[in-house]
């Protein structure tokens, strides 16, 4: 064979043999120790060019343990953190868009201000983890463990947290717009003054969640249960909580303009002061329409309504 086609095939050869060293499924226990532990002292550029070298596209981090090492203000763009132990870890300012951590543990890790743009983290473990003023925009976090979480001033637009525990944690002031939070847990959650303009609520547990001056107009709430949730002053145009339940709710003051209330549980609720101008009641339970069409102490310029008294759909309106 000429000389010059044997240089191409051991070069092809060469090419090949980087390519299976560097695939995750071939990285050596060793080669991982080394990219680890140079994350760990805080030597990210030390570890992406290791990765470079073992012809990884990005850092190999997955099943890593860094139980409270100090990564404040790390960039791990990209990085694989499957299944990573992170737990007590300091990731303020962090930067970990687009990362992978799936079933990744942070529980009680410092994520301040940290950038999770697009990182997918289902099923991950962030309980009792500070994630205030988190960037976290279009983060998947589907079925993931936020029970007690502070995300206060959170960034989570168009964030998926389907079937997501957020029991107890601390949303207040986070943004949720257009957020996926079907069938999630939000009980005893505080949302006070939170955007979920556009959210989708569907079949959300808010019981006893604290959700005073919350934006929700446009969400989308059917068959969520807000049994003694705190929905004072809230914004509640156009909101869709058909088949909610709302008993015991505390609506005082709020916007509930063009809302649709068909079939929903009021039992008990408190609308004192809430404003249902357009709002939708076909069938609300325990809404008392009476004879005289009035509802005390609560202000409307009309409502569509079905009651005893008023046969079929009808459009009730203020009488002085």
């Amino acid at each position: 064979m000429p000389l010059p086609a044997l240089a191409v095939v051991a070069g092809l050869a060469a090419a090949a043999h980087l390519g299976r060293r560097g695939s995750a499924a071939t990285l050596s226990e060793k080669d991982k120790k080394r990219m680890v532990d140079l994350v760990r002292r805080g030597l990210v550029s030390e570890a992406r060019a290791l990765a470079v070298e073992l012809g990884l596209d990005t850092l190999d981090l997955s099943g890593a343990k860094l139980i409270r090492a100090n990564l404040r203000e790390v960039n791990l763009t990209g990085a694989d953190l499957t299944g990573a132990n992170l737990t007590g870890a300091e990731l303020s300012s962090a930067d970990l868009s687009n990362a992978k951590m799936t079933r990744a543990t942070l529980s009680e890790a410092n994520l301040t201000d940290a950038n999770l743009t697009n990182t997918t983290l289902p099923r991950a473990d962030l309980s009792n983890a500070n994630l205030t003023s988190a960037k976290m925009t279009s983060a998947g976090l589907d079925v993931a463990n936020l029970t007690g979480a502070d995300l206060t001033g959170a960034n989570l637009i168009n964030a998926s947290l389907g079937k997501t525990d957020l029991s107890n944690a601390n949303l207040a002031h986070a943004y949720l717009f257009r957020a996926n939070l079907t069938n999630a847990n939000l009980t005893g959650a505080d949302l006070t003054s939170a955007n979920l303009f556009f959210a989708n609520l569907n079949g959300a547990n808010l019981t006893n969640a604290n959700l005073t001056s919350a934006n929700l107009t446009d969400a989308v709430l059917n068959r969520a249960n807000l049994t003694d949730a705190n929905l004072a002053d809230a914004g509640l145009s156009s909101t869709n909580l058909r088949y909610a339940d709302l008993t015991r709710a505390n609506l005082t003051g709020a916007l509930l303009h063009g809302a649709n209330l068909s079939f929903t549980n009021l039992s008990f609720a408190n609308l004192t002061g809430a404003d249902l101008t357009g709002a939708d009641i076909q069938e609300a339970i325990g809404i008392n329409i009476g004879p005289t069409r009035t509802f005390i102490g609560i202000p409307f310029e009309y409502i569509e309504a079905r009651s005893p008294f008023v046969p079929g759909r009808t459009t009730l309106r203020r009488t002085e």
